[in-house]
């Protein structure tokens, strides 16, 4: 297991984040886990579509900076955030994607209404 950690700075001040991401791809394991900081949650989330978009969208390529653990724990310190241990990171993959089998389970059973 080893998560690759991103910054993402403010697109007209370089020196400045605003947002965290981490992605573990572990083939071995068949692993993708795709975290976010999600300041609107005030938690990290696992948001495949929304990692997807930061990781590999050109729109992202100027304000995305992949640094080492350590900076990524810097950098949430200075949001005022910690970073989980890779670990809790996991957990809550895991958790995101026990809830989006669910989802689609429900969707097959009953149609394409929104769950519950």
């Amino acid at each position: 297991m080893a998560f690759d950690y991103y910054v993402l700075v403010d697109d007209d001040d370089r020196d400045r984040v605003v947002g965290l991401f981490a992605v573990n791809r572990d083939k071995e394991a068949g692993r993708l886990d795709t975290m976010l900081y999600d300041h609107h949650a005030r938690a990290w989330t696992s948001d495949p579509s929304a990692v997807s978009m930061l990781l590999f969208g050109e729109d992202f390529a100027e304000v995305r900076r992949r640094v080492h653990r350590s900076e990524a724990e810097q950098a949430a310190a200075g949001l005022g955030i910690a970073v989980p241990t890779e670990e809790e990171l996991m957990r809550i993959s895991d958790e995101a994607e026990q809830r989006r089998a669910r989802r689609r389970r429900w969707r097959l059973n009953f149609g394409r209404r929104e769950a519950p």
